[in-house]
């Protein structure tokens, strides 16, 4: 009887410490596997926003699309402003610079093609100011003349004088056109690049204006434009001859820089870079034009007193 008992109760203890095991090794495993499951789930979490990261800056900037993509260039227009934009990528690609220095050797390139059409420009404004005296006194003597047969006669000499002395208005101006034409081409061609724009351009600047397709919020570089375009006038840049312009055509070139400025604080950075290193180009060849050897050696005379 009493081993009877014994041995029922010693069952009943295994019993016991079997099921206590069995419930802690279930409660080990079940915490076990949500620890490990939460670990997984972490890691993917920590895993997408690598590859979000990855794909926020590496691919914003490494795979960026092609001009050819985005229907730049030549690839979007084989008229002047195209082949500049295509200028100016392979200017960024090939040489490695950044986008603000690519526009400022551009811009170096481009003003040394169209130097020669500065140098005609100005020839072109010494010759009419050397014949303006006579060509102000022949208009004189038409203005004088009552009789409409007489006046047309005056007017025929003027017309001779001009032929004679190779005075057309229209090669006169010619340059002036051409070289506008293609500063302008220029304009449109980064105005392009800015409006689209290309996503690179947003971290192509410096210093303080590292957008270029974004306005300067300190307002220095369209002030520095406006300025250097005061300058010019002042010093007859680009072939300007300011002695023979009416007293009121003087006086708007000079309003021409305050109106500009509102103007260029609309503008993004790029283009405003742009025409800060034209302005800047002009007033150095004006300089260089002003040398006596340099005008000597390029056949540059100066205005004949009549």
């Amino acid at each position: 009887m009493n081993l009877a008992r014994i041995f029922s109760t010693t069952c009943t203890r295994g019993r016991g410490i079997s099921t206590q095991t069995k419930n802690n090794a279930l409660n080990f495993f079940t915490t076990t596997r949500h620890f490990s499951l939460t670990s997984v789930r972490k890691n993917e979490e920590a895993g997408e926003g690598v590859i979000q990261t990855i794909d926020q800056h590496t691919l914003s900037s490494v795979i960026e699309p092609t001009f050819r993509e985005l229907g730049l260039g030549i690839h979007g227009s084989v008229l002047p402003h195209g082949i500049l934009q295509s200028a100016l990528e392979n200017c960024h690609t090939i040489l490695g610079v950044p986008w603000w220095e690519s526009i400022v050797i551009t811009t170096l390139i481009l003003r040394g093609a169209v130097f020669p059409i500065i140098v005609r420009t100005q020839k072109n404004m010494i010759h009419l100011a050397s014949h303006q005296p006579e060509m102000n006194r022949l208009r004189e003597e038409a203005l004088k003349e009552t009789d409409p047969k007489l006046r047309r006669e005056e007017a025929m000499k003027i017309m001779a004088y001009m032929q004679e002395n190779n005075l057309f208005p229209l090669k006169m101006y010619a340059p002036i056109l051409a070289n506008g034409v293609v500063m302008m081409s220029m304009f449109f061609a980064i105005r392009g690049l800015t409006n689209l724009p290309v996503q690179s351009m947003s971290t192509g600047g410096i210093y303080w204006f590292k957008d270029l397709t974004s306005f300067d919020p300190t307002y220095t570089l369209p002030f520095l434009a406006s300025f250097t375009i005061f300058i010019q006038i002042q010093m007859g840049a680009d072939g300007m001859n300011n002695d023979g312009l009416p007293p009121g055509f003087k006086k708007l070139l000079y309003i021409l820089p305050l109106m500009s400025f509102p103007v260029m604080t609309q503008f993004p950075s790029a283009l405003c870079v742009y025409w800060l290193t034209s302005n800047l180009i002009s007033l150095v060849q004006t300089v260089l034009l002003k040398i006596p050897y340099v005008k000597k050696a390029l056949n540059i005379k100066e205005v004949a007193k009549k």
